[in-house]
C-alpha cells in the first residue's frame, strides 16, 4: 500500500485496488494460502469433536453394559489350558519336498491360522507339527521373522 500524503501535513494509507483491477500475484498467493490454512484449521478442529463424541459415546455404551452386568472384555485363555484338553491335533510337515513354493507358503499360512485360532479359542488344544523342516521354517520366517526362532 502506498502512502499519500495531503495537503494538511498529514499521511493516509491507500487502500484502493489498482486501476485495472488486477490483483498482484503475490496477493492471490496469500489469499488461498490463508483460505487453505484456515480450511485445514477447521478440518482439525472437526477431526478432534468427532474423535471427543465417539469416546463420550463408547463410555455411555461401556458404562451401559456394565450396569447390565455385560463383561467389556473377554478374559484371556492361557496356552497352558491346552494341555489340560486331550484333543491333540498334529499337521504332518513331511511332504514339504513334494511341494512347490507356492504351496509351501500357502501351509505356512495355514499353521499361522491354525496357531492364531487355537491361541483365541475358549478351549485350545494341543497342536503339534511332525516332520518340520528348514523349507517350513524358512516360509515361516519370510511372513513374520521374529517368531521363525
Amino acid at each position: 500500500m502506498a502512502s499519500n500524503e495531503t495537503g494538511d501535513g498529514t499521511t493516509h494509507e491507500d487502500t484502493t485496488k489498482p486501476l485495472d483491477g488486477v490483483e498482484t500475484e503475490g496477493a492471490k498467493k496469500g489469499v488461498k494460502l490463508s483460505k487453505r490454512a484456515k480450511r485445514e484449521q477447521r478440518w482439525e478442529e472437526l477431526k478432534k469433536r468427532q474423535r471427543e463424541g465417539r469416546r463420550e459415546e463408547k463410555k455411555r455404551r461401556d458404562q451401559k453394559k456394565r450396569e447390565a452386568g455385560i463383561k467389556l472384555r473377554r478374559e484371556k485363555v492361557l496356552l497352558s489350558d491346552a494341555r489340560a484338553s486331550k484333543v491333540c491335533v498334529a499337521i504332518d510337515c513331511t511332504y514339504n519336498q513334494l511341494m512347490t513354493e507356492r504351496e509351501r507358503e500357502g501351509l505356512g499360512k495355514q499353521i499361522k491360522y491354525c496357531y492364531a485360532a487355537n491361541r483365541n479359542s475358549p478351549h485350545p488344544l494341543q497342536l503339534y507339527l511332525s516332520g518340520y523342516s528348514q523349507g517350513i521354517s524358512e516360509t515361516l520366517s519370510k511372513s513374520a521373522p521374529e517368531h521363525a526362532k
